[in-house]
């Protein structure tokens, strides 16, 4: 009975490792091929490798060495010193994390990424590569090396010669652990890491993002069968050193050859990488999906060539990193807790605002953007408030700016026109109806307007706080501003300036909590669409639920611009008829974000970023990332009027009506138009700014209020059981009360001694 309660443990905990590695090779190697052939993945592969073998050989040395003093110690030196060895064995993560943070910025080691993973690294390893040492020490005769020393050796040769052949089967063991330690090690690395890609990080990324790769699959069982071999290898070597069983050299020496070349195809083309100059070396931090690869490498080449004509030595060195992030906070934080070297980054238009009040932006030199590029001005003039750059005497500086922008969007709404029509018996709304409703209430479809209660619980929002909020406040704006219901025709619409310019000036209150426009707005109507609406709060993966044609849980929702284009876009390519099924609408009066070039603070170089820039707002390298990206960028020019041709958008656009000839829901060019926002939506919309500490903790703990209740609404109403964890938790239980019953009921008679015989009695 124990034997089994014991197999259906290992069985619980092994199961789902077992199915991963069967998953691995669903399709084959496909898997395998993938995971290798994949630049990026191998990068990861490599540092974590490099970072793994090095830090734990210096570890096991430093162990070593540290074991040898140790012996030596008196005993309430050696009592101490154990104590502050086991200290980090037993402390949190968390907080060796943070430490090794402040302690790398204090002492000028922020920039420093794989060196300082490296040391951070050496740290993890080092206290249990002592404590796998030490036991061994303790064996060994401690007039060693005085005897050594009294033959003639000097101190490194006594140590060298006489200890370490002693200690070399518990200093492999030890270096095996902190090989394990560091493969395995995500916390450390996360909050120390400076834009150097591990596989930890990697696959943390990916599942933050909900987009797994099927390489991971591979990879992680890899990760497995390494870790295994490892452990095999650590008890095998424990067992032959207790039975005194000698091991044959040459095959230890193969074993270890080989697992050298397995590293070394790793590692080695790593610190290959590393010795490349600084100054070769451009560092990109950008959203995903948002920039066509191809323009990587031919921008590469292209300023090898800049560079050999110049005479620059390394010329034909000269690689680009290109890593990416899924929001702002996330850069922000790269940036401004761990100082990351990036060259080129690319914040929101609120975050260059934070970013440069926090110096963590250089002012970037417009004298330095190429003369051929051409720029929208309407775009720049509206981006003016948050990258213009003005002095201690409040005075504007000619010719300096916080960023550019690098693409624009709208914030709309996103339907998938085949749960429309899906639905139309159950909700009474068909298409066209739909869509004029959203002429009609536009986000108010959001929160339950026109009848669209009907489609509870089918739904998105977004997590990100400043854009569900922004359109909570247009919507309850347009409540209060017209309490009859014809919310079409709010308030803000109607605002001009003196030359009869549109004077967004009232919209910019409004979404930004300013003047009379306060948060608490924004809390009533959230609250209420939890029960009305019954709403999903997704962040950036809610695209690929639009994008699965099998998948139809969600009619419409809460979207950027440029994750609509892009859904469009992916949803065309692999429809045989080329039909797209996805449409966008960006009501009159919206939020208008930029997504913008920037250089960090702590950037390295310059020369590199400043013709990254200029390559991408070439017109021609701009057309093709449009297309790719489906968002428009700042830049104009010949090829871009080429492109707007060629998606046939029209000049003049009617954005207030459903009139599928001429309006936005046109489906032939609805997909045009989202990447190409018209003119009422430039005209009719706003920009968030950065918030003040107070109103921005106010918005973080609204949404956060938001999505809890949300969360236990539905909970609520589905009455849901996570039946799985229950069933497991009672047979796991069961089982552990069979088993002590079992044992109870099943002890053997302890037996009673003979008595003894007359002539062993005393």
């Amino acid at each position: 009975m124990g034997l089994t309660f014991v197999f259906l443990i290992m069985a619980i905990i092994y199961l789902p490792i077992l199915l991963l590695v069967f998953l691995s090779f669903s399709d084959g190697l496909d898997f395998y091929v993938q995971l290798f052939t994949t630049s990026e993945y191998m990068s990861a592969v490599g540092n974590t490798l490099l970072i793994a073998v090095v830090a734990s050989v210096i570890a096991t040395i430093i162990a070593a060495m540290a074991a040898t003093g140790i012996l030596y110690m008196g005993k309430r030196t050696r009592a101490v010193t154990m104590a502050v060895n086991q200290l980090p064995v037993i402390n949190a993560d968390i907080v060796t994390s943070f430490s090794l943070v402040l302690l790398f910025v204090s002492v000028g080691l922020a920039n420093f990424g794989l060196l300082k993973l490296l040391l951070a690294h050496i740290l993890i390893a080092l206290p249990f590569c002592l404590l796998t040492i030490l036991p061994k020490m303790r064996q060994l005769d401690a007039n060693l090396i005085d005897a050594a020393l009294d033959l003639g050796a000097s101190p490194f040769k006594a140590f060298t010669s006489v200890i370490i052949p002693q200690l070399v089967p518990a200093m492999l063991q030890a270096f095996l652990l902190g090989f394990t330690l560091s493969l395995d090690d995500f916390v450390i690395t996360q909050y120390n890491n400076s834009g150097v890609p591990t596989i930890s990080t990697v696959i943390y990324g990916a599942i933050s993002r909900r987009d797994i790769p099927d390489a991971f699959k591979a990879l992680t069982t890899i990760i497995f069968i390494v870790i295994l071999i490892v452990l095999v290898v650590m008890n095998l070597n424990a067992a032959r050193v207790r039975k005194g069983i000698k091991i044959n050299r040459k095959l230890v020496a193969g074993i270890l050859a080989g697992i050298l070349l397995l590293t070394g195809a790793g590692v080695i083309p790593v610190i290959i990488n590393n010795l490349t100059p600084r100054s070769m070396v451009l560092k990109v931090y950008n959203w995903e999906d948002y920039i066509e690869t191809e323009l990587l490498d031919e921008f590469t080449d292209s300023y090898r060539e800049q560079l050999a004509k110049q005479g620059v030595p390394n010329a034909d060195k000269f690689r680009i990193e290109y890593h990416t992030f899924a929001d702002n906070e996330e850069l922000y934080s790269k940036i401004n807790t761990q100082h990351a070297d990036y060259d080129l980054i690319f914040p929101s238009e609120y975050m260059v605002e934070k970013m440069a009040q926090d110096g963590l932006l250089q002012t970037i030199d417009m004298t330095r953007i190429s003369d051929e590029v051409e720029l929208d001005q309407s775009i720049l003039d509206r981006t003016k408030p948050f990258t213009d750059v003005y002095d201690a005497n409040n005075n504007l500086v000619a010719n300096q700016v916080w960023a550019i922008p690098y693409m624009i969007g709208t914030l709309g709404i996103m339907y998938d026109t085949r749960v429309i029509e899906k639905m139309a018996d159950e909700t009474k709304i068909d298409l066209d109806k739909f869509e004029t409703l959203l002429t009609q209430y536009g986000f108010g479809v959001l929160f339950g307007e026109g009848g669209t209660t009907a489609y509870e619980g089918r739904i998105t929002m977004k997590k990100s706080a400043r854009d569900s909020i922004a359109i909570a406040m247009i919507y309850s704006a347009q409540k209060d501003n017209n309490p009859s219901g014809e919310i079409k025709n709010a308030i803000y619409m109607d605002q001009t300036d003196g030359a009869g310019n549109y004077d967004n000036r009232l919209l910019q209150n409004i979404i930004n909590m300013n003047g009379d426009y306060d948060i608490e707005d924004a809390r009533k109507v959230l609250m209420e669409q939890i029960i009305t609406m019954d709403p999903t709060y997704e962040n950036d993966n809610g695209k690929k639920s639009f994008m699965d044609p099998n998948d139809d849980k969600f009619a419409y929702g809460l979207f950027w611009s440029c994750d609509a284009g892009l859904a469009m876009y992916e949803l065309m390519e692999e429809s045989e008829d080329g039909e797209n099924p996805l449409r966008y609408y960006a009501p009159n009066g919206t939020n208008l974000w930029t997504d913008n070039f920037a250089i960090p603070t702590y950037a390295q170089n310059t020369d590199a970023a400043y013709a990254f820039i200029n390559f991408l707002l070439d017109d021609e390298n701009a057309a093709r990332n449009i297309d790719y990206v489906g968002s428009q960028m700042v830049a104009v020019g010949e090829a871009i009027d080429d492109l707007k041709a060629d998606y046939e958008v029209p000049d003049d656009l009617d954005n207030s009506s459903a009139d599928n000839v001429d309006g936005i829901f046109n489906p032939d060019i609805n997909y045009a138009c989202t990447v190409f926002p018209n003119a009422d939506n430039v005209t009719y919309a706003a920009i968030m700014k950065n918030f003040d500490a107070q109103k921005e903790k106010a918005v973080n703990t609204l949404i956060v209020e938001v999505q809890n209740k949300n969360a236990q609404h539905t909970e609520d109403a589905v009455n849901s059981v996570n039946w799985f964890g229950i069933i497991i938790i009672v047979f796991a239980s069961a089982s552990l009360a069979w088993w002590l019953i079992y044992k109870l009921t099943h002890r053997r008679p302890r037996l009673k001694p003979a008595p003894l015989l007359p002539e062993h009695k005393a």
